[in-house]
């Protein structure tokens, strides 16, 4: 939820709020004299209501931009080491974009294959290990990404 929307909810819900205030303010002002007291509580009561409900959705908003934003933080305040060892696995600079490391990773797969290194078991098994490590670096990329903390 960007900022504008959340100004736009806060703003209707205390529009809706004061304009049901004023309401009840102009139905009890026709019997103001014994009931003020009664007044001036339903009041603070209904300005205590409205505030709580602001406060929620600014704490909603805040929680859901801190856990969207969290990948620009971890960049401003340093590099995922994760992430850093999977971007070091395929040979790119850490930040690369996710279509330039899903066409490094396969170009890499169809280099380290295992069907392409069948010369002697021990190669097949290495190539085998290589593609392991290089799909588990390109999934905790893509995961990265995708939880947008990239």
């Amino acid at each position: 939820m960007n900022v504008l929307r959340l100004g736009r909810r806060i703003y209707r819900a205390a529009r809706q709020q004061s304009s049901l205030l004023w309401e009840e303010v102009e139905r009890e002002w026709e019997h103001i004299s014994p009931h003020l007291r009664n007044v001036r509580d339903e009041m603070r009561d209904r300005g205590s209501r409205l505030r709580t409900q602001v406060s929620n959705e600014v704490l909603r908003w805040l929680e859901e931009e801190l856990r969207m934003s969290m990948g620009q933080w971890r960049i401003l305040l340093g590099q995922d080491p994760e992430l850093e060892t999977a971007y070091q696995t395929l040979g790119l600079p850490y930040g690369t974009e996710l279509q330039e490391v899903k066409e490094k990773w396969r170009d890499l797969l169809k280099e380290h294959h295992p069907d392409r290194h069948m010369d002697t078991p021990q190669q097949q098994a290495d190539a085998t290990h290589t593609s392991q490590r290089l799909t588990a670096a390109y999934h905790r990329i893509a995961k990265a990404f995708k939880e947008h903390r990239l």
